[in-house]
């Protein structure tokens, strides 16, 4: 129980961290840069 909520936790946190670090450097992530071997 505990050990499932630890990971929520740690992955919220990481998905936070991310998002914050994106926002400060304001890239805009296409789909060509997030999944470059898709050919749409």
């Amino acid at each position: 129980m505990w050990q499932a909520c630890g990971v929520l936790v740690a992955f919220t946190a990481g998905a936070l961290a991310l998002t914050a670090v994106s926002a400060r450097r304001r890239q805009v992530w296409t789909l060509d840069r997030v999944h470059p071997e898709l050919s749409l």
